[in-house]
């Protein structure tokens, strides 16, 4: 009746190609606090910044703009399929604040902005071969909230 079975075909096909079937951490995740757009450069110097740790926040203030920043190495055994970055509610909302938006940067080129909406981002194929390796930087901003509480 109405194709319904073939529909759903479809729809099922369609969804498996989104299905994460293996996550890799991306680390060391650099980070510091800087105005300047150079810090994308896939050449800077970062090894002074200091290390992020998984769900560590960043944003100590409203209004904070910093850089992070991470080499990416692709490994071979999942080199060739269509990988994509995810990342948590800390980039992506700047904690409690729903405003905060990000941008990645990779190879020094803007790529992608993130933000409450877009957590997942695909990588171009091109950077997607295993073995291939790539810098990833996002300029992160807080956000404005009028009760920053800093994360309490």
């Amino acid at each position: 009746m109405f194709w319904t079975e073939e529909k759903l075909q479809r729809r099922r096909d369609e969804l498996k190609r989104h299905v994460a079937r293996t996550a890799e951490a991306v680390a060391p995740v650099r980070y510091c606090e800087a105005a300047s757009v150079e810090a994308s450069a896939p050449m800077i110097d970062d090894s002074t910044w200091p290390v992020i740790r998984a769900h560590e926040r960043f944003a100590g203030r409203p209004d904070m703009a910093i850089w992070f920043r991470a080499q990416v190495a692709v490994p071979e055994r999942i080199g060739g399929k269509r990988l994509a970055l995810r990342f948590g509610s800390s980039t992506a909302l700047g904690g409690h604040n729903q405003l905060a938006e990000s941008l990645l940067y990779l190879n020094g080129r803007p790529y992608h902005g993130i933000d409450q909406n877009h957590r997942v981002i695909f990588l171009p194929e091109g950077l997607c071969q295993g073995g291939n390796s790539f810098t990833m930087a996002i300029q992160a901003w807080s956000g404005r909230h009028r009760q920053f509480d800093g994360g309490h």
